[in-house]
C-alpha cells in the first residue's frame, strides 16, 4: 500500500523553485492579484451527452490501492468533461509519487498539437492566465480523489508538461495550499531551471533574455 505524505507547498507545482525567491514570490503575488481581479470561470459539470476526451494514465510510484482511487469513474469522468474544450484526445495523465521525498504530482502532458485553445503570444508576453481551465480541471480532480478516499491526496501538485524535443516545460499554479488552479505560476521551469515573467492583465512579459530560454516552451 502506498504510503503519503502532505508536501510542503511552493506555490509553483510542489517542487523546490532553483528562481531567486524574492523575484519568483513577486511574481505570484501579483498573478494571484490578478487572478483574484478576475472572473472566476466555472468548469462545465459532468451532465450526461456532454463532451468527452480520452484520458490515458500513466502510473509512477502509485500503488495499485490509490491506482483504483485515481481511477474512480465519476471523477475521470467529470475530468474528461472539463478537458474536452482545451486539449486535443487522447490527454496523457501522468500521476506520480515519490517514495523518497514523499511527493506526489499530477501532471497533463500536452504534445506540440495538443492545446486546442493555446495561450496566445504576443511580442514578448504569453497569456499563460488562459491555462487557468486546464489547471483548475486538475485541482478539481485532486480534490475529488481526496474528499471521497484519501485526503492526503490533496498534497499532490498539478500542473502542465509541455515535452518540446530537447526541453521539458513545466507550468505549475499558485494559490494558498492546496492551490485550486485558478492561479496559474508566472514561472517556466525550462529542464529543471525555473524563469519567471512579469504578469499583468494582458499577459507575463518575459525579459529578451528570459523569453530566449522559454521559446521552446511555445513555438
Amino acid at each position: 500500500m502506498l504510503t503519503l505524505s502532505l508536501l510542503l507547498w511552493t506555490g509553483c507545482g510542489g517542487d523546490k523553485p532553483p528562481a531567486p525567491e524574492a523575484d519568483r514570490a513577486r511574481a505570484l503575488a501579483e498573478m494571484e492579484r490578478l487572478t483574484a481581479a478576475a472572473p472566476v470561470a466555472e468548469a462545465p459539470p459532468a451532465v450526461e451527452g456532454a463532451a468527452l476526451v480520452p484520458i490515458e494514465i500513466t502510473w509512477e510510484g502509485v500503488g495499485l490501492l490509490h491506482q483504483s482511487y485515481f481511477s474512480d469513474r465519476e471523477a475521470m469522468t467529470a475530468l474528461s468533461v472539463a478537458l474536452a474544450p482545451y486539449l486535443t484526445g487522447p490527454v496523457q495523465l501522468f500521476i506520480r509519487y515519490d517514495n523518497k521525498t514523499f511527493q506526489g504530482q499530477l501532471r497533463v502532458r500536452v504534445p506540440p498539437s495538443g492545446f486546442l485553445r493555446p495561450p496566445a503570444e504576443s511580442g514578448q508576453s504569453i497569456n499563460l492566465a488562459a491555462l487557468a481551465p486546464i489547471t483548475t480541471a486538475l485541482a478539481s480532480y485532486r480534490r475529488a480523489i481526496a474528499s471521497r478516499f484519501d485526503v492526503r491526496v490533496d498534497g499532490f501538485s498539478v500542473g502542465l508538461e509541455l515535452y518540446r524535443g530537447p526541453s521539458i516545460c513545466v507550468i505549475g499554479v499558485g494559490g494558498a495550499p492546496p492551490p485550486d488552479g485558478r492561479v496559474v505560476s508566472p514561472c517556466v521551469q525550462v529542464n529543471g531551471v525555473e524563469i519567471c515573467g512579469e504578469p499583468s492583465a494582458t499577459g507575463v512579459s518575459f525579459a529578451e533574455d528570459r523569453l530566449e530560454k522559454i521559446a521552446d516552451c511555445f513555438p
